[in-house]
């Protein structure tokens, strides 16, 4: 078997000692021809120098400054494209990886020259049976991401190699042509949605994306939904969610999905501040509104 050249590319800003469990976790991948590229978004802990030290053999970029999710991971695609890999990993600094993944997503990948994008299944880090992601589809009117497998139990049920409308980007292949041939992560999502933008743009360019259940990773994220609400997440959410929107659908059904999403923000706000978690509404309504503004007033 042929094994192509595949860069890990791990964003880091101030989690030195979950970039590290993360790093020690693919340095342990069976498969004989990957690399390992952190690269830190202005990291004040003193990550950089940390991970130079714990790993000796592998690049860190030191970015200086917070560019954000998508320009930050855009450092290190544009830093393995030049070193002629063939394939870029995607991979959040909050997850661990299995020993076979990277194996698993190439092997697939090598014998489907028509998919882009390969998807590993995801589980949680603190229920490690328990099923996070495994890539999902789009509500065609909602334009919303469907993810039935969120928070259920592995018992084999998704176990087939699928054909999928997203792959998230907490654990993404994706091959080089891809990369060349409809640019890199648009850098005007500082935090979330790149991952759903660039997938929309690849498969509108013919690419298929892929499901791949033998491929497995471990994201600390928490089982409680509820754990997520912080105001900056929510910020951002609010905003790259509104942006994303208006790219990618045009007149009466941008409407409408503005509509829901309005809609879905006026029960989010009554629910958490029902729960005592009413810091998110001012963050969430000036995400809103940052967007709103941007989807009228922009060309995007």
């Amino acid at each position: 078997m042929r094994f192509p050249l595949v860069y890990v590319i791990i964003l880091n800003w101030n989690r030195a000692e979950d970039t590290a469990e993360c790093v020690d976790s693919v340095l342990k991948m069976d498969y004989p021809n990957h690399k390992v590229v952190v690269v830190d978004n202005g990291s004040t802990d003193g990550s950089p120098e940390v991970l130079r030290t714990r790993f000796p053999t592998i690049e860190v970029i030191a970015n200086g400054v917070n560019l954000g999710c998508a320009a930050g991971n855009n450092v290190g695609i544009e830093h393995a494209l030049r070193r002629k890999a063939d394939y870029v990993f995607l991979l959040n600094n909050d997850t661990i990886v299995d020993r076979a993944l990277l194996r698993e997503l190439v092997i697939v990948g090598e014998v489907n020259p028509q998919v882009g994008i390969l998807g590993p299944k995801i589980y949680y880090y603190e229920d490690p049976d328990r099923i996070w992601f495994v890539g999902a589809n789009r509500n065609p009117i909602a334009f919303t991401v469907i993810n039935r497998a969120l928070g259920k139990k592995d018992k084999g049920q998704f176990d087939q190699a699928r054909e999928v409308g997203f792959i998230c980007g907490a654990g993404m292949l994706v091959k080089r042509e891809v990369w060349e041939r409809i640019g890199l992560l648009d850098t005007r999502y500082f935090m979330y949605y790149e991952d759903s933008d660039f997938c929309v743009r690849a498969k509108a360019s013919g690419y298929k994306l892929l499901y791949v259940p033998k491929a497995k990773m471990w994201h600390k994220v928490p089982v409680n939904r509820q754990g997520e609400m912080s105001p900056t997440k929510l910020y951002y959410r609010a905003r790259s969610g509104l942006r994303f929107l208006r790219k990618h659908t045009k007149g009466v059904h941008f409407g409408l999905v503005l509509f829901l999403r309005l809609g879905y923000a006026g029960y989010l706000i009554v629910t958490e501040t029902l729960r005592g978690n009413g810091r998110i509404v001012k963050p969430y309504l000036g995400g809103l509104y940052d967007g709103l503004v941007e989807a009228f007033h922009q060309r995007l």
